[in-house]
């Protein structure tokens, strides 16, 4: 054959008498004249066969849900590089015997509240799918020797877990990790170790930023504090006390900048879960937005997160987008478990029908509200400023030329409480803020009827301009939607104190009497405000249980005092231009 095709070149493509024959007796003749070849030949397609079927098997077997209906679990204590051991619970996709021509992906847990308890929902959610589910105690807790130090190792003995799974005879080497609330901030911190068989990540409702949650604007978030009750451990509670200012205690999980600027710190394929009232919702937005600075992400945006169902709005009661979001995560580890790189035009292929960002657009709780729905985005609408000018007891479309101001006494003994919000345990979500009327210590500015609808989604800001007679105290703001009924539903807040002002880890004082200018960050919202609703601005000096106590004395949380009343000053108009600026976009961008 060889030869017959050398001498139709020779020939200028000439016919050759061999031609039929090279084509109908290629092999037979090659079985004859050349045995060696032809047994060479042989083998090497039947082990192409044999791998191919292999490979479509493992394909059909591991990778397509709904397959694996048996499985079978041990526990095993896995040993860090410091001799700790840490319990284990691992959940195979088989029954009885282990089957060694397979190799299945691994979806890890790292989890402070119990691997078995934790395991109860998880696994029903990727076992189907064939994958390994290994759920793990962290460092000092249940099962796992060591002390429990909140993230300070969770990075290092991730990465040994993962070492010790990919030597395993059932691993291919792909690790997927998945995380809620504390395992998922855990799982925010496994890239800082570098791990190589790591290749994506679900991540629901959790932070990469621990100070700004624990201290949001500069005031500790008393409900998040509550966590080391929760899980019984108390004594970490005066280290945490002891840290308010951002500083080395922190540097494990300091900001999301450490992985926007570091180039050698490789971010996963992911999917990122958060809700509008979840307490860490501004940490998973920019989670969000560092890992698609580097990969692929996907964003999953309902109306709670942490908070459930919580809240007066019943039509905010969803659960759908959860099941959305695993069903991007199980078609995303199963394209990169296919191959032994990451292919991105094959993950623009399989996942073109989930776009990189899904919100929940809310709106009014009445029969003709626009809102309440899902809306997805290739990127995040374009919004401009929308303006809402404080001046005496309302809010105006633009400012006015004349110095004016308010104040009210703050007193830490008698404090404003906390109805609703981006709470962790107390009641949460969007609540009726009226009680907050009759209070002296609360001012209120309320908008002119709406004319229209209008739409905002995005960043919410306050710039305020504001004084006290007290070298240090809060400013507390929360923005609702006025119904035409007096309900004032809570849509945004927000907190500053004035010592961290400037710079979360340099205090501040003020001088008192003198004025000083400051931006609240009232987090993020997507909402449509229907024609005759208006919005409602309070503004405040607490929010507790929510927040800590301001006792107005300057002195850190770990140093105590005496508690302070406080004469606080909200300015506005003329050189003082204080403001509510809302993203507005338009409406046909989320109806359409």
């Amino acid at each position: 054959c060889i030869r017959d095709r050398y001498q139709r070149r020779v020939r200028g493509g000439r016919e050759s008498g061999l031609r039929s024959k090279c084509t109908s007796l290629g092999l037979t003749y090659m079985a004859v004249k050349k045995p060696f070849y032809f047994w060479l030949f042989l083998v090497g397609f039947t082990f192409l066969l044999f791998t191919t079927l292999e490979a479509l098997s493992l394909s059909s077997r591991c990778q397509t849900a709904n397959v694996c209906t048996s499985y079978s679990n041990k526990t095993f204590k896995i040993e860090t590089r410091d001799g700790q051991s840490l319990d284990t619970l691992i959940f195979f996709p088989w029954a009885n015997n282990f089957n060694l021509r397979k190799r299945y992906s691994t979806i890890l847990v790292l989890t402070p509240y119990g691997n078995r308890d934790r395991s109860i929902p998880i696994v029903p959610k990727f076992l189907p799918s064939c994958y390994v589910v290994v759920v793990q105690d962290l460092r000092g807790r249940y099962g796992s020797t060591g002390n429990y130090t909140f993230l300070e190792t969770d990075a290092n003995d991730a990465f040994d877990t993962m070492k010790w799974i990919q030597s395993q005879p059932w691993s291919n080497r792909k690790i997927f990790s998945y995380g809620v609330s504390a395992d998922g901030i855990s799982s925010y911190l496994e890239p800082r170790a570098r791990p190589r068989w790591l290749k994506g990540q679900f991540i629901l409702e959790a932070t990469a930023e621990v100070h700004t949650s624990f201290f949001r604007g500069g005031s500790l978030d008393t409900d998040l504090l509550y966590y080391f009750n929760y899980i019984g451990t108390e004594y970490l509670i005066p280290s945490i006390l002891e840290h308010e200012a951002d500083g080395f205690f922190w540097n494990l999980t300091r900001d999301m900048n450490y992985y926007w600027n570091d180039p050698s710190v490789e971010l996963y394929p992911s999917v990122h879960y958060g809700g509008w009232y979840d307490v860490f919702q501004k940490q998973t937005l920019r989670a969000f937005e560092a890992y698609r600075k580097k990969t692929f992400a996907w964003l999953v945006f309902g109306p709670y997160g942490h908070c459930s169902t919580g809240g007066d709005l019943t039509v905010f009661n969803t659960t759908w987008e959860l099941e959305y979001a695993l069903n991007i995560s199980l078609t995303l580890f199963g394209e990169i478990s296919k191959r032994e790189s990451l292919c991105p035009s094959c993950i623009r292929r399989k996942l073109s029908s989930y776009p990189p960002i899904l919100l929940f657009v809310m709106g009014p709780d009445t029969p003709y509200s626009k809102g309440n729905f899902y809306k997805s985005f290739s990127d995040w609408p374009r919004s401009e400023e929308l303006s809402f000018y404080l001046h005496n007891s309302s809010l105006k479309p633009q400012t006015y030329d004349s110095n004016s101001s308010s104040s009210f006494v703050y007193n830490p003994d008698d404090p404003a409480p906390t109805i609703g919000g981006t709470n962790l345990f107390l009641a949460c979500g969007p609540r009726d803020q009226r009680p907050l009327l009759n209070r002296s210590d609360v001012l209120v500015f309320t908008s002119n009827y709406f004319d229209q609808d209008f739409a905002v989604t995005g960043n919410a800001f306050l710039s305020l301009y504001v004084s006290s007679d007290r070298n240090d105290t809060d400013f507390v703001a929360r923005v609702t939607d006025l119904y035409p009924d007096g309900r004032s539903e809570l849509l945004l807040e927000g907190i500053i104190r004035m010592k961290w002002r400037n710079n979360p880890a340099v205090p501040s004082l003020m001088i008192p009497g003198n004025v000083y200018h400051v931006t609240i960050d009232l987090w993020s919202t997507s909402y449509i405000f229907h024609q005759g609703h208006r919005i409602q601005l309070f503004i405040t000096s607490s929010s507790y249980p929510k927040y800590s106590i301001n006792p107005n004395n300057g002195r850190l949380l770990s140093e105590g005092g005496p508690n302070l009343v406080a004469l606080n000053s909200i300015y506005y108009g003329g050189q003082y231009p204080s403001k509510l600026i809302l993203p507005k976009v338009r409406i046909d961008d989320l109806l359409t």
